[in-house]
């Protein structure tokens, strides 16, 4: 099997290379193929890599002024994708930020899920994130209706999906975060898998999405507390659990929190799902009567006008 990891990184350097340095002390670090997306990246840096771990591919990118801080985000993480399933021929992906860092079995628990689920049609993803930290619950996980993000990662069977998300997302020029934006479609068709315990922890910084405010709160405390941060500890056999308590504040508007993937939760979810559609059509519909009705208006008061 090949197994894969890619970080994308620009304009961070020590926030990278604490995330790479964590990352080389995580359990089976030498199964994967190691590649990194980094932005306008520097020679002194590169080599800097390349001196860590020679055997880390560095693609370099670069965009012109125009072109968003997010639309780069999301360009470099569809190249990291692409270049792993479609070069590398990888049987699963996992990505990284790089300013997440993984968890000593970061690399084994999502190695284990994968196997595990990777050819149910209704699985998409393995998230990492959680701010639980409850006794006896270190190795549990649960299936979800969410998003995706904060190291994970996505199987073969899955790339053709994400990669369809991915072109409809730069086609519509949508200036909004790719884990935003395939939200509402995962959430819709597929379940992802989250660990009670964190297997990953944002490292505070001033970032696109959050700024060092955000790293004193009660949220972000939980979740440095549920992060597995030892260096090395036994690991155990992942214990999946049908209900499990759990809660992640965040997602799109359209959605509060995390929802268990039940029966009820299911149906929910499409009902919310064909409602939101049917707002977007109304309002499309709206939009475009109001535009011929102007237009109308317009027209006629210029043959008005144009009358002796």
């Amino acid at each position: 099997m090949i197994k894969s990891i890619f970080i994308t990184a620009f304009n961070r350097e020590k926030h990278f290379f604490i995330t790479l340095k964590k990352l080389m002390s995580c359990k089976n670090y030498d199964q994967y193929k190691k590649l990194i997306i980094y932005q306008d990246v520097s020679n002194k840096t590169f080599n800097k890599i390349k001196l860590i771990d020679p055997e880390i591919e560095v693609i370099k990118t670069q965009y012109k002024e125009n072109y968003s801080s997010i639309y780069k985000c999301n360009f470099n993480t569809f190249i990291g994708f692409k270049k792993c399933f479609e070069d590398y021929k990888s049987d699963y992906v996992i990505f990284l930020e790089d300013d997440v860092l993984p968890a000593y079995d970061f690399l084994n628990f999502h190695d284990n899920i994968i196997l595990q689920n990777r050819y149910d049609p209704k699985f998409f993803a393995v998230n990492s994130f959680s701010k639980e930290y409850g006794k006896n619950l270190d190795f549990a996980y649960s299936k979800f209706i969410y998003g995706i993000g904060k190291g994970w990662s996505l199987a073969k069977p899955k790339w053709i999906v994400l990669k369809k998300m991915f072109k409809e997302l730069f086609q519509s020029k949508k200036n909004e975060f790719y884990d935003c934006y395939f939200e509402h479609l995962i959430r819709h068709k597929y379940y992802v898998i989250m660990p009670y315990r964190s297997r990953s922890l944002e490292q505070p910084n001033n970032g696109l999405n959050f700024k060092y405010s955000y790293f004193k709160t009660f949220f972000y405390k939980s979740w440095k507390k549920s992060f597995l941060s030892k260096k090395k500890f036994a690991i155990n056999k992942y214990n999946f659990l049908e209900q499990m308590n759990y809660k992640w504040a965040g997602g799109t508007m359209l959605y509060e929190d995390c929802l268990q993937y039940t029966k009820l939760n299911i149906i929910k979810t499409k009902i919310k799902f064909i409602y939101v559609k049917l707002k977007e059509i109304i309002k499309k519909n709206i939009g475009i009567q109001n535009t011929l009705l102007i237009s109308n208006v317009k027209r006629n008061l210029k043959k008005q006008l144009s009358k002796p």
